[in-house]
């Protein structure tokens, strides 16, 4: 995410004042690079990594998306046919094919998409893996898929990513496809339709986005506290003057920046002024209301978060906040509607899938067990 710094300057004989702005989030771009046969995802090519992110630095996120994931995933995949039931313990030598649900669920929740990778064992027979939506990009065709360990290399100097390329599977299709010496793998995609975009699906929580960002910083503004002993809202004064050069102001500011406040301290308001002393003071700005206004701010960002991801009742992943339902006839008809409107169509998106990579059907998932008071 690009960040833009905001610099107020007040100058007379002895003060100098600087602050340091929010980031703003901009929505990722799709980009066709001359030299590059794959899409990017995002002006560096990242931007999966950054959905990662979030689902990692945003408590209340990370807990719908695990929440979802345990829903879709339930108890597992099985079969009323014997024969099918069979066939679903075991998808790879490793792994059974309720394993691979899971891994395939959580990218489906995170970046609405997901990849299953079919390898055809010498002597007959195949075998299936999950492949990370997060590494995945592809061709502006839609043609050809390329996979990598690590996208950061891309655009390094004198450094490329190194890549697999995958077409999608075909249970018709006999003789192997061949770019020269390199032998495609094969792979079946699902990316979830949304208007106006192309080549990538987006996440169905696109519209609270700056929500979960939001949090995030919240949550850095909590671990500085106790890290540093220091409120993020602050004045932090240099009083040996102001610096002699633009260049050595950026360096404090960067180090100030990187080191104190929440993600690259943020609220920081930085005074240069000259008196005898000549040294650094701390000096907390409305410390208590600061405080008060995250926790204000960290129950609006949890209550909209929720409300994104089309969740009714927090209570329905195991989160408790004063807006719960307190009755278990309520919580049950949440759950019937959340089922419905939700899981359940992801549930059948993932089987399919499923179903036209082993080529059966009458795959179906448990549910979890409800649990009685």
């Amino acid at each position: 995410m690009k960040q833009k710094t905001k610099h107020i300057s007040k100058k007379d004989s002895s003060t100098s004042v600087s602050s340091v702005s929010m980031s703003v989030a901009e929505p990722p771009s799709i980009i066709n690079k001359k030299g590059k046969n794959y899409v990017y995802f995002g002006d560096n090519n990242l931007y999966p990594y950054y959905l990662v992110g979030l689902y990692e630095s945003s408590p209340t996120h990370g807990a719908i998306i695990n929440g979802k994931v345990k829903y879709i995933v339930g108890r597992g995949l099985f079969s009323e046919d014997e024969a099918t039931d069979n066939l679903l313990q075991i998808a790879n030598k490793n792994e059974s094919w309720s394993q691979v649900l899971f891994k395939l669920a959580m990218d489906y929740e995170i970046h609405n998409r997901y990849y299953i990778e079919v390898v055809r064992r010498r002597g007959g027979g195949k075998s299936y893996y999950h492949l990370d939506a997060s590494r995945v990009r592809v061709d502006d065709e839609e043609q050809v898929w390329y996979y990598s360990d690590d996208w950061r290399k891309d655009g390094r100097h004198n450094s490329r990513p190194n890549t697999v390329k995958f077409i999608k599977y075909d249970a018709k299709r006999i003789k192997p496809i061949t770019d020269g010496d390199v032998e495609y793998r094969e792979l079946i995609p699902y990316e979830e339709y949304r208007p106006n975009f192309e080549s990538y699906a987006y996440p169905n929580y696109m519209n609270v986005l700056l929500s979960i960002e939001a949090e995030a910083e919240i949550s850095n503004y909590d671990l500085n506290q106790w890290k540093n002993g220091f409120l993020g809202s602050a004045i932090l004064n240099f009083n040996s003057g102001e610096p002699d050069t633009e260049e050595a102001k950026t360096a404090i500011e960067k180090t100030v920046k990187d080191t104190i406040g929440g993600s690259g301290g943020k609220k920081i308001l930085i005074n240069y002024s000259d008196n005898k002393d000549n040294a650094a003071t701390i000096t907390g700005a409305k410390g208590e209301d600061s405080a008060t206004e995250a926790d204000m701010a960290s129950k609006r960002i949890s209550r909209t978060i929720f409300t994104g991801h089309t969740i009714t009742s927090p209570t329905l992943l195991g989160v408790m906040n004063e807006s719960a339902f307190s009755g278990n006839a309520e919580l049950s008809e949440a759950y019937e509607l959340f089922k419905e409107t939700y899981i359940v169509f992801r549930q059948k998106t993932l089987i399919t899938s499923i179903e036209n990579a082993i080529g059966i059907d009458g795959v179906e998932i448990e549910e979890l067990r409800k649990i009685k008071k």
